[in-house]
């Protein structure tokens, strides 16, 4: 994915009385890279002798963000007890302004049940194997 510079469209112009101005300097990621540094940001530098205009990067806070990220694993679907996690903790109401809220939450609410459900499987899991 393309971060665009925050604070210029263009990044590169001929100089001339006709200007032709174009962004022919460009930031790519990887959504792991986002994952990690979600708030970071380029910026165009001023211009000194250089055709171009330099591109800094900012990653943010300054820590990457470390936390795993949610992943629903298709084997989850097998187990009873998951559906009935996921229908009690859908059906529970929930505060919020409007839909897209409510639905943001109730998705927050349910990352965090069916994470901490996993987390117990994996724990009982690990028991009888060092057993």
């Amino acid at each position: 994915m393309e971060i665009k510079p925050s604070n210029r469209l263009f990044t590169w112009s001929n100089n001339q009385q006709n200007s032709v101005m174009a962004t022919i300097d460009k930031f790519f990621v990887s959504t792991c890279w986002d994952a990690h540094f979600p708030t970071s940001h380029v910026q165009a530098l001023a211009r000194i002798g250089s055709d171009p205009t330099p591109l800094c990067v900012h990653f943010g806070d300054g820590s990457p963000n470390m936390q795993k990220p949610f992943r629903f694993e298709k084997w989850w679907l097998e187990k009873e007890d998951c559906k009935k996690i996921i229908a009690k903790s859908w059906n529970a109401p929930i505060k919020g302004n409007n839909a897209i809220s409510i639905w943001q939450n109730k998705l927050s609410r349910l990352r965090k049940c069916l994470t901490g459900w996993n987390a117990n499987i994996e724990a009982a899991q690990k028991k009888i194997k060092k057993s």
